[in-house]
């Protein structure tokens, strides 16, 4: 079965600042799977609380020093 991408933080349209798009797309907040449960996950369940501007910047700044989720 197909994988494709899922955002870890949508709606897409939730993020449209260069900040927001760039803690949007970190590969810590994105991950892997098939169409089928991707679809089922929009379906049935709500989108995450967007995180305040603060903690978007935080997120890419850990990224940046390599102190985030994907180095763990």
């Amino acid at each position: 079965m197909a994988k494709n991408r899922h955002h870890i933080w949508w709606p897409k349209k939730d993020y449209q600042s260069g900040i927001e798009k760039r803690f949007r797309e970190l590969p810590c907040n994105v991950v892997w799977i098939d169409q089928y449960s991707h679809n089922l996950l929009h379906q049935y369940t709500k989108p995450p609380t967007k995180p305040s501007h603060h903690d978007m910047c935080e997120a890419i700044n850990r990224h940046r020093q390599g102190v985030c989720s994907c180095n763990t």
